[in-house]
């Protein structure tokens, strides 16, 4: 009965140290879900803030264009005004 009981708590044992591994387990699978989810959302950020750049790139170009084709406007005006003209506003 004796070796029956030691064989008993030498289960009850394994059984411990299993329940152990299996919640180290579990709160490692938690702990990587919710580094994932961190993960996740950082670059759900990163993806905006790449969206919001690209979208000021895009305005600064447009700006760009605008400025061209007002600087062209004007040297179109003062090639096609006479020097007289031209003297006189200075």
């Amino acid at each position: 009965m004796t070796h029956n009981g030691s064989a008993m708590t030498h289960n009850g044992s394994a059984m411990t140290q299993e329940d152990s591994t299996m919640t180290q387990e579990d709160s490692t699978m938690t702990h990587y879900g919710s580094t994932m989810t961190h993960y996740g959302s950082t670059m759900t950020h990163y993806g905006s803030t790449m969206t919001h750049y690209g979208s000021t790139l895009t305005q600064e170009g447009s700006t760009m264009t605008l400025h061209s084709a007002l600087l062209s406007s004007l040297n179109a005006i003062y090639v096609q005004t006479p020097v007289i003209s031209r003297l006189l506003v200075i």
